[in-house]
């Protein structure tokens, strides 16, 4: 899958943002969008996932079907953040009872139940359009989940009893499972003790490498980003301030 963004200018709340801003997201490429707090970074991620109102140019899709269009549907792109992973710990763990309740969860789901293609198949109140799962995909993708995260042993773990790095890795199955064409991973070390954000960064590694879905990385910090990420595109009060390969980038930064 590769993302042309050309001459786009995006408009939110009434604001004008990123105007005249140009960007592709290449064939083996692997980007991460990078820049402070209040940068503008979550707007235009936004725009790329479709989900912000363009005022000028236009952002053009090309899977490797061969397949081309100047739009993306909602459940072709998946979103991993800090606040994703909250409104799942609220939905599905009780969490906030949990940390004071000693009980034994009563009708919380297990992880089983939580990546069963029935459970993926309901649609969420956080989720702009309901999920849509092949169950040949489902099948495929379930192997291939269990094996990345260790699933085997939590399967009949009730929810409310994972710790908080268990239940993002539940979460990003969750994501795998419904073979997402587009996963953006904002902050996804966010908030993880050490041994949680070492295991989640080698996962992310391997996601990197396989190429399918294509990740675009969102973070504060170029110390977060991970070794597979090849390029980076920067922003700054709601510019683009540099964009290219990684080397050149940092070259550039010392």
């Amino acid at each position: 899958m590769q993302i042309l963004v050309e001459n786009i200018t995006i408009r939110i709340d009434g604001r004008t943002l990123f105007e005249h801003t140009t960007w592709q997201m290449g064939k083996g490429q692997n980007w991460a969008v990078i820049g402070p707090t209040g940068s503008g970074k979550s707007s235009l991620v936004r725009a790329v996932c479709g989900a912000a109102r363009l005022a000028d140019g236009r952002i053009t899709y090309q899977f490797d079907d061969g397949e081309e269009r100047t739009y993306i549907y909602p459940h072709e792109v998946r979103v991993l953040s800090p606040e994703d992973h909250q409104q799942f710990l609220n939905r599905h763990a009780d969490y906030h009872q949990a940390r004071w309740q000693a009980s034994e969860g009563g009708d919380s789901p297990t992880v089983a139940d939580l990546i069963s293609i029935e459970s993926l198949m309901q649609h969420s109140p956080f989720e702009v359009s309901p999920p849509v799962v092949d169950e040949m995909v489902y099948l495929r993708q379930r192997v291939f989940v269990m094996d990345l995260f260790d699933l085997q042993k939590l399967l009949g773990r009730k929810a409310l009893r994972l710790s908080h790095g268990e239940s993002r890795k539940v979460l990003l199955a969750r994501i795998l499972l419904q073979a997402p064409r587009l996963l953006v991973l904002d902050s996804p070390f966010s908030g993880l003790d050490h041994e949680s954000r070492a295991f989640f960064r080698e996962a992310v590694e391997i996601l990197l490498q396989r190429a399918e879905p294509r990740i675009l990385m969102v973070s504060g910090r170029l110390g977060d980003v991970c070794d597979g990420v090849t390029h980076l595109l920067v922003v700054d009060r709601q510019r683009v301030a540099a964009q290219g390969s990684r080397a050149q980038i940092t070259r550039c930064a010392e």
